[in-house]
């Protein structure tokens, strides 16, 4: 049998113990710990209150299109409201929620702003519409539609190179990737934690998430409940990982009843992260906010927006002076515009 001098085992442990710092060295160039003094710089925004001369309804999401802003409000009969940002005129209301051909039942905005392009969730499609006829027809007609065969997905879905990304909710992997026709093509990406130390409805609550995508070869995905974003390339690989800036992790345990397998947050660490995710040019704007859920002042409203490039870096950490739940950003006139319902539905004006 052959032995191995030591001169011939100390070249082994020293290629081994090179490999690993080298390894590691690597995977500390992806995983970055960050506290807010180090971004490279910190503004105080104030904001103004958006005046029009119709109500503002009850909107989850907003997005802006140069002079437009369109809403989509919930507990109405048309789901997308339009109004003109230069003279506060509401244009009209758009798309009535039902399941016939024109309608919808759970729609979402879709990261484009060229043409109005909506997802509905309940029928896993994405319709598209030109910016001319979703404004001037009261029943707009699309000019093209995608059908996926993953049905219903519930979560805000992202173009992403000639395809489409959107949270999986499943313990595989935290999204799926499809191709433009809609066909699911691979699972993407990996939980922050490894998945042995959480059973499946645990892993699946505790990591669920928001993303954004720059279109074309990036994806971040940002968590409601631990404060990590994670950035990949269009392959799923984990290009970037931030942890911060307060570095928790909302813990959740299985509760069971019957068949039914649920899990439920631990009060003491159930704690908001992330929020409103938006990819502008090369970077990425995203709310945070921070706050314990059961503390009894508790709201959904943030007060920190965080701009962070799509190679990791650190560039702004504004402080908003009113709290906002949603964002869009308006890159051309560097205008950022928030819901808040405190004390009522309204639409704010940042300008950074």
């Amino acid at each position: 049998m052959k032995t191995f001098t030591s001169h011939s085992s100390f070249v082994i442990l020293f290629l081994l113990v090179t490999t690993l710092i080298a390894c590691g060295d690597r995977q500390g160039d992806r995983v970055i710990s960050f506290n807010r003094e180090d971004f490279k710089e910190q503004k105080a925004l104030k904001g103004r209150i958006l005046e029009f001369d119709s109500l503002i309804m009850q909107p989850l999401q907003i997005q802006a299109y140069d002079s437009l802003l369109i809403t989509y409000n919930v507990g109405v009969e048309k789901l997308f409201h339009i109004f003109n940002l230069n003279t506060g005129h509401k244009i009209g209301e758009r798309i009535t929620i039902g399941q016939g051909p024109k309608e919808m039942m759970s729609p979402c905005f879709v990261n484009r702003t060229d043409s109005v392009v909506l997802f509905d969730m309940m029928t896993s499609t994405v319709f598209s519409y030109s910016i001319p006829e979703f404004v001037s027809n009261e029943d707009p007609d699309f000019s093209s539609r995608v059908s996926f065969e993953e049905k219903p997905l519930w979560s805000n879905i992202r173009y992403l190179g000639n395809g489409f990304i959107t949270a999986a909710y499943q313990a595989e992997s935290p999204c799926y990737l499809f191709n433009k026709q809609g066909k699911r093509t691979m699972d993407f990406g990996t939980y922050p934690l490894p998945e042995n130390s959480y059973k499946e409805a645990e892993l699946m609550n505790a990591f669920r998430l928001d993303l954004t995508s720059d279109a074309k070869d990036k994806i971040a995905t940002t968590y409601y409940f631990t404060d990590i974003i994670q950035i990949y390339d269009t392959a799923g690989i984990l290009q970037k990982q931030l942890s911060g800036p307060d570095h928790f992790a909302s813990v959740f345990k299985e509760v069971r009843n019957g068949n039914i397998i649920t899990s439920k947050a631990d009060p003491k660490t159930y704690r908001d992260a992330y929020y409103s995710p938006v990819s502008v040019g090369d970077q990425i704007f995203v709310l945070y906010n921070g706050k314990m859920v059961e503390d009894p002042d508790y709201n959904l409203l943030c007060k920190e927006l965080f701009v962070i490039g799509w190679d990791g870096s650190l560039i702004c950490r504004y402080t908003l002076d009113q709290g906002v739940s949603n964002i869009t950003v308006d890159s051309q006139h560097r205008k950022i515009y928030g819901i808040s319902d405190d004390p009522e539905y309204h639409i704010v004006e940042f300008e950074y």
